[in-house]
């Protein structure tokens, strides 16, 4: 307690069940405090395919709740992978009628190109990212509604250039020859940011940044 000086809650975290490789099996954390215990359990299951030298790819996570006078609470969840150790499905709750299903799918550099989720008594649902030619860039995304938002990007520094929303509107940025960003265009403002070396009005400062913005709110 910050006026009393009293230790209100304590917080142990125990790890154990450690593999060959540093994968933590099992992860308790108890909570104490006003006589009462909260313990979460975290049981991992890992698969290390020291052939391909796909390590600590998690398959399974089985996790427990205990609070005082209250029925123990478990959520299970279960990984599979894809042949080059990418995670190709997640299922929450398996083996239950509640179970939730997002399976994913890759381009050929590695990046996450689609997430579809799917459960009994749903459609599914998926949401897509393009990337740049080259694998470096997110350069158009839609959700399951296919709403889409699309950017560029400037191919030296990684910062982004424009932006535009599924309501069409298109935000700009431009950027000093540091990579600092000095100009920000939306529809209805503009903001201009500058960096310079601070003078007397500010002696304790090596350098200050000024933000201006013009415009209205949309």
């Amino acid at each position: 307690d910050f006026n009393s000086g009293n230790l209100l809650t304590t917080i142990t975290t125990q790890q154990s069940n450690i593999d060959n490789y540093g994968n933590i099996g099992t992860v308790k954390v108890t909570t104490t405090g006003k006589n009462e215990t909260f313990i979460k359990t975290t049981q991992n299951t890992y698969n290390n395919n020291t052939t391909k030298w796909h390590l600590g790819r998690l398959t399974a996570a089985t996790v427990t709740h205990q609070a005082p006078n209250t029925p123990n609470i478990i959520r299970t969840s279960h990984f599979t992978y894809n042949n080059k150790g990418l995670l190709k499905s997640e299922i929450i709750e398996p083996n239950t009628t509640k179970a939730l299903t997002t399976t994913y799918e890759y381009d050929s550099f590695g990046n996450k190109i689609k997430a579809t989720t799917s459960a009994n008594g749903i459609t599914n649902r998926s949401t897509t990212t393009e990337y740049s030619t080259n694998g470096k860039f997110p350069i158009k995304t839609t959700n399951a509604l296919g709403h889409s938002e699309t950017k560029t990007f400037d191919s030296k520094t990684g910062n982004i250039l424009t932006l535009t929303g599924p309501n069409g509107l298109t935000t700009t940025w431009q950027y000093d020859a540091l990579g600092r960003k000095k100009l920000e265009v939306r529809t209805s403002t503009t903001t201009s940011t500058h960096y310079q070396w601070a003078e007397d009005d500010s002696p304790n400062s090596l350098y200050k940044v000024i933000t201006t913005t013009s415009g209205s709110s949309p």
